[in-house]
C-alpha cells in the first residue's frame, strides 16, 4: 500500500490478486460432511471432495486442483462438534490465505508438491487445549494418464500430536489474524450487480443502502466486526457503465470483490477511520473508497 505525498489517499494495488468465488460455501460444505461422518460414528474423519465446474468455488479452477481431503482423528474433530461455524471459518481464513501470491508459490510450485503451510487456531470451546493444528498440504497423483494436484487438510492437536512437524519443512502462517474475513461475499457481489443494473437503466449513479436488521450486506459486515457502518453509498460514472452490461460479469464481479477484500484487512479498516481515501487498483478500473464520521462508507 503507498500513500502519495502530502495527500490523505493511498493506493492498494490488487491488480495481481485472484478472485476466488463461493469460499464459505466450500468450507460450510466441508465441515457439514466431516460432521455427518463423526455423527454416524466413523473412527477417523476422512472427507474427499472433487472440484468441478460451477460447483462450489471456483478455487480449484484457479488454481488448477482437482481434489480436496479433510482428515482428523475423532478425537480431535470432537473438539469442533459444537463449534461447527469455528471449524467452518477456520477452513474460510485458511482457504483465503491463498490469495496471497508469496503463499501460493510456496504451496502451489509448478509441477512439484510444495511446502505445507501450518496455521494454530484457538479452541475455545475446550477447556483442555489450547490450540487446533492444520496442516495444509499440496501433492500430485496420477489418475490414468493425467497428472493431478489435490489439496489435503490435516487437523491436529499439539499434545499428545500425532504429527511430527519437526521433521517435515514447512512454513507456519502468522498473519492471517490482520484480516477479519466478510463472509457471503458471492451473495453480496450478486445484489450489487443487480442494483446497478436497475439503477443505471433508471438513469441514476448512486446507490444507497441503510442498515437494516434483516439485509444481508450488514449482517455480514457486523459478523466481520464492522458494525459501525450504518450505511453504504455505491457512485459510478459513465465510464464504469459498460462493465455493469456486458453479458460477462467476471470482471464486474473481480472488480467488486477487491472491494471486500480490502474492507477484510485491517490497515485499510484503520485508514478509513482516519479519514483517509483508499484507491483500489485492478487491472480493469479504480475504486476510491473513504467512510465519513457517521459510518457511511462510500
Amino acid at each position: 500500500m503507498v500513500k502519495e505525498d502530502g495527500s490523505n489517499h493511498w493506493e492498494f494495488d490488487l491488480t495481481s490478486l485472484p478472485s476466488f468465488q463461493g469460499l464459505t460455501t466450500l468450507s460450510t460444505f466441508l465441515t457439514d460432511r466431516a460432521i455427518n461422518q463423526f455423527n454416524s460414528g466413523c473412527i477417523d474423519i476422512n472427507v474427499e471432495y472433487s472440484f468441478h465446474p460451477n460447483r462450489h468455488s471456483n478455487i480449484g479452477y484457479r488454481l488448477g486442483i482437482d481434489l480436496i481431503k479433510v482428515v482428523s482423528e475423532r478425537d480431535t474433530f470432537e473438539l469442533f462438534v459444537n463449534s461447527s461455524e469455528e471449524f467452518q471459518s477456520n477452513l474460510r481464513i485458511l482457504f483465503g490465505t491463498l490469495e496471497a501470491e508469496s503463499y501460493r508459490k510456496l504451496l502451489l510450485p509448478e509441477g512439484l508438491p510444495g511446502t505445507p503451510l501450518v496455521f494454530h487456531f484457538g479452541c475455545p470451546s475446550s477447556k483442555k487445549v489450547v490450540y487446533a493444528i492444520f496442516v495444509l498440504e499440496s501433492f500430485l497423483f496420477s489418475s490414468g494418464k493425467k497428472r493431478n494436484r489435490a489439496l489435503r487438510i490435516t487437523v491436529d492437536i499439539p499434545f499428545p500430536s500425532r504429527l511430527n512437524l519437526a521433521n517435515i519443512p514447512h512454513v507456519k502462517v502468522n498473519n492471517f489474524n490482520k484480516r477479519t474475513q466478510i463472509k457471503g461475499s458471492t451473495h453480496i457481489i450478486q445484489t450489487w450487480i443487480e442494483i446497478l443494473r436497475r439503477e443505471t437503466e433508471g438513469n441514476r449513479r448512486t446507490s444507497i443502502e441503510l442498515k437494516k436488521p434483516y439485509s444481508h450486506l450488514f449482517q455480514q459486515l457486523s459478523k466481520a466486526k464492522l458494525d459501525d457502518i450504518e450505511q453504504v453509498t455505491i457512485t459510478w460514472d459513465e465510464h464504469f457503465i459498460s462493465y455493469i452490461f456486458k453479458n460477462d460479469l467476471a470482471e464486474l464481479h473481480q472488480i467488486l470483490k477487491r472491494v471486500l477484500l480490502s474492507l477484510e484487512d485491517h490497515t485499510v479498516r484503520k485508514l478509513l477511520s482516519k479519514g483517509e481515501e483508499i484507491c483500489i487498483r485492478s487491472r480493469s478500473a479504480h475504486v476510491y473508497l473513504d467512510q465519513s464520521n457517521l459510518g457511511r462508507v462510500c
